[in-house]
């Protein structure tokens, strides 16, 4: 029977399904086999039986938790009906074109039962390192048809009552390079179910049927409630930026790709309006449309409603117009293996949009995260195919530098341990660039530079998010910016083309230097406290010409001085 209103069991309720989800997370995370589900490449939700989310675990959530999470349990639900969705199913897809995202991220989703009635859905992909097609990875930009990218998985049962369809999986295994690492991540991710359905059992148990609905009835409504009171209190009006694509994934540029929004900000809703952006690519960076719309999402929760609950409920004041055909919601059979540089730029945009609507309160954006995928082969004879993500670091805050070398989605760069445990490679060393953050009142985040050695032949896939730094916000400076360079055995170096995606034919003792971009600042340079100019320079993070350069702050002898200082700003300030 259910009970009257009661907050703190609501409370109790909702925590609970949270930690499902992050226990489902760490299940995935410890038991898969890929390194790329250990440092932060996944995603776990959990939601109730129409899809409306209540929890999200670890990695890259708010990517991925938001729209995809409802896009999936709504295409499962129109496919299967509920009369074919049985305890013990597991249903799994990799398909953009189904409300997935690039065909490495693969999608698991277990339906939940409570006396009989479809309950809920607990959902989790990983990125898989390979997924088959022309180019290790499937993410590269230089695919036209999605066919080229490798294994399309529709929406299907990987397992059904409990029974694994053995079958399935060894034709898509037979398909894949890394097969053993490949069926390992997916055996992860069986237990991260399997992990899910024991939480929604003892929930379920603990309170009942009518309880658990009333829980996400409750909170979906205050959610909804407490973003739209959020919105009254921002400024009216309509506001746009644009930001235009570096080149269409064949590292050719194209003006017709230029990402356009516009924001109307209403009583108590926001429209995030696409219409304006550019056709889609000819190459792989098309972003599927519930990646674009998770975006959006997440950057509203991050910016504006950091502090309500996550629950669908956010989503109800956002409307969002995606056209067909776009950039941002690409017709089948366009590719999308690339889309990474342009979702992150989406992600750019909204800080540029919501910025113009709330100035000197958005944070610049951050650089996300670079990749180099290097395939070759053990020295037992097997596939060794290792993705390595290089995190740069976040944008100034209005009030606070932006953090070095990490990224704000939670994914991390592979311990060096694994990343030379197959002897494939080596890495020879990763640090900080000095003078690279981008110069402002709060400074940005400096540039990262990994430079690894290769010793055995093999194909190595470069993706560079940022060819240009990241601009800055309020008056900020860009960062310093990416660079790629080839140095070969004998010791000759040559700077690789400046492109979003690059592939080369790997020899033993070739060695990439890749430079991750430092990030934008915020405010105006000559503001900046003199110091915290000092510190930089003290560790190591900036020269005493930089200082004086980018700050207008003269230190002589680790100290500064404040005539010479205040000389050369009021001299700059008069430019």
């Amino acid at each position: 029977m259910a009970r009257a209103f009661d907050p703190i069991l609501v409370e109790v309720i909702r925590n609970e399904l949270a930690a499902v989800a992050e226990e489902m997370a760490i299940a995935t995370a410890r038991t898969a086999r890929g390194p790329m589900a250990k440092v932060g490449d996944l995603t776990t939700a959990v939601t109730d039986g129409m899809g409306r989310p209540l929890g999200v675990g670890e990695g890259l959530g708010l990517y991925m938790f938001f729209s995809t999470a409802q896009g999936l349990v709504r295409r499962i639900r129109a496919k299967f009906g509920e009369e074919n969705i049985h305890p013990g199913d597991i249903f799994w897809t990799n398909d953009p074109y189904s409300g997935g995202g690039h065909l490495p991220d693969l999608w698991l989703v277990a339906p939940q039962f409570c006396d009989g009635k479809l309950a809920g859905f607990a959902l989790l992909y990983t990125h898989h390192v390979d997924i088959g097609g022309r180019f290790p990875g499937g993410q590269s930009g230089h695919c036209s048809e999605t066919y080229e990218e490798g294994i399309r998985i529709p929406m299907m049962k990987l397992v059904e009552a409990g029974k694994l369809n053995e079958s399935l999986l060894e034709a898509i295994l037979a398909n894949v390079r890394g097969a053993d690492e490949y069926r390992g991540d997916v055996e992860g991710k069986l237990t991260g179910c399997w992990k899910a359905t024991q939480g929604f059992n003892l929930v379920f148990e603990k309170y009942g049927y009518d309880n658990y609905m009333a829980c996400f009835d409750r909170v979906n409504d205050y959610t909804e409630k407490q973003v739209r009171d959020a919105i009254r209190l921002m400024p009216k009006g309509v506001f746009k930026a644009e930001l235009a694509m570096a080149d269409n994934g064949f590292g050719e540029r194209d003006p017709n790709l230029v990402l356009r929004v516009t924001l109307t900000v209403k009583e108590d809703t926001l429209l995030f309006d696409f219409s304006e952006t550019g056709p889609q690519a000819r190459g792989a960076v098309n972003v599927p449309v519930e990646n674009a719309r998770g975006v959006v999402f997440s950057a509203c929760r991050r910016l504006l409603f950091n502090d309500v609950p996550l629950t669908g409920g956010m989503m109800v004041p956002i409307d969002i117009i995606m056209p067909e055909g776009s950039l941002v919601n690409p017709r089948f059979p366009g590719a999308v293996g690339g889309r990474t540089v342009a979702m992150f730029l989406v992600e750019d945009l909204m800080h540029r949009v919501l910025a113009e609507a709330l100035p000197g309160k958005i944070p610049v954006p951050c650089e996300r995260w670079d990749l180099l995928h290097f395939t070759s082969v053990k020295p037992d004879g097997s596939d060794s195919v290792i993705m390595d993500a290089l995190p740069g670091g976040w944008g100034a805050r209005p009030w606070s530098d932006g953090p070095d070398g990490i990224s704000q989605s939670g994914v991390s760069d592979i311990p060096v341990e694994i990343m030379e445990l197959d002897q494939t490679m080596l890495i020879e060393a990763m640090q900080l660039v000095t003078d690279s953050g981008g110069p402002g009142e709060f400074r940005g985040s400096q540039a990262v530079n990994k430079v690894v050695r290769y010793l055995k032949p093999g194909r190595l896939h470069i993706r560079t998010n940022r060819l240009a730094p990241t601009p800055g916000l309020d008056g900020g400076q860009p960062g310093m910016s990416s660079l790629n360079v080839l140095e070969d055995a004998a010791g000759q170096r040559k700077n690789l083309p400046l492109a979003s995606y690059l592939h080369l034919e790997i020899q033993p003792g070739d060695t990439i230097h890749h430079r991750v971009t430092g990030c934008g600042g915020h405010g105006n340079a000559l503001r900046r406290d003199p110091g915290h100019v000092l510190r930089d320079v003290r560790n190591e993070r900036l020269t005493v010409g930089a200082a004086a350069e980018q700050y207008g702050v003269v230190i002589e002898n680790m100290a500064v001085n404040a005539q010479k200082t205040a000389a050369l700003r009021q001299q700059r300030a008069s430019r």
